[in-house]
């Protein structure tokens, strides 16, 4: 992540992967250390996002989770694999497999915690309507406004969104004081790291 930045030397110049073609570039100087990679240490950071995945998917199938925890983690999966790519290339191509993926991710962490209990309360209508949702801002993002700005907006719309409903997931827990207070810290510290990385992102 960092600020976006006009083209340098390096953007304009023809390396491995030809000319930048995605509408947002980093503050990471480009193929400053291989002529392969194009930003190779946002490229690189994107290893421990899948690694983790990987490993919450072996936790979720051995421990049985269930589908939805392993989807979400299959999704993150995929946001880091579409990041990596990105930062790699630099292409507007895998610009949209690091950018849409995450719509989709947070759009499924959305449902996952609407519909946490035993009975699901909205039937079909809310995985329709949330599909729906995003599938128009797909349609508007790939076709009419290629504009980074608005996939943050759009995203962090339905991170909001999430975030509300695991809030009010989080009080509702029947737990003791000295869980509550780990998970409270825990709760806290994902704020932070979210806020702050999308006040840095923007």
């Amino acid at each position: 992540m960092g600020m976006i930045k006009d083209d340098t030397v390096r953007n304009a110049t023809t390396y491995y992967w030809g000319e930048r073609t995605s509408t947002i570039d980093w503050c990471e100087e480009n193929y400053a250390i291989s002529n392969y990679i194009a930003e190779f240490w946002n490229t690189l950071t994107n290893v421990a996002m899948i690694t983790l995945a990987v490993l919450g998917i072996y936790s979720s199938i051995r421990h049985r989770h269930g589908k939805r925890v392993t989807a979400m983690y299959v999704g993150l999966l995929l946001v880091g694999v579409g990041s990596a790519c990105f930062h790699a290339t630099l292409k507007y191509t895998t610009q949209l497999l690091d950018e849409l993926p995450m719509l989709y991710l947070c759009a499924l962490c959305f449902y996952s915690l609407v519909e946490i209990d035993v009975d699901i309360k909205f039937g079909k209508r809310l995985p329709i309507l949330l599909g729906l949702f995003q599938t128009g801002i797909t349609l508007i993002y790939v076709f009419w406004v290629q504009n980074p700005a608005f996939h943050q907006v759009a995203f962090g719309a339905t991170a909001v969104g999430a975030i509300v409903f695991g809030t009010k997931r989080f009080s509702e827990l029947n737990i003791g004081s000295e869980t509550r207070r780990t998970l409270s810290r825990l709760h806290l510290m994902g704020h932070l790291g979210m806020w702050g990385g999308f006040l840095v992102w923007n």
